[in-house]
């Protein structure tokens, strides 16, 4: 998935340092300068994952890293985690299952 170079290389360094912020096709294709409905194909192409996929791992991946870190607990990491997909998802109803932080 790593796109390093290539048309959508930007586009990772941007989403790499705005995992917090709501990324939606939309936002991400006025991004890379396409139609949302045009965008999904070249990416997918290009990176072998729509571009909601290439989101959803990155995110992982930063928790991962988090977790592996050792500086931050399972609880704060768990809480940052949660906040972040809340946050991305916005005040709408995204039907995502984010876990909330425990007491």
């Amino acid at each position: 998935m790593e796109s390093s170079q290539g048309r959508f290389a930007a586009l990772f360094d941007h989403l790499r340092t705005h995992l917090a912020a709501p990324l939606t096709v939309e936002r991400l294709a006025a991004r890379a300068c396409m139609s949302p409905r045009i965008s999904r194909a070249p990416f997918a192409r290009e990176t072998g994952i729509t571009p909601a996929k290439a989101v959803e791992r990155l995110r992982a991946d930063a928790a991962r890293a988090m977790l592996e870190s050792g500086a931050r607990s399972v609880q704060e990491s768990r809480s940052t985690v949660a906040s972040t997909i809340r946050s991305a998802c916005g005040a709408r109803s995204c039907g995502c299952s984010a876990p909330r932080p425990r007491p």
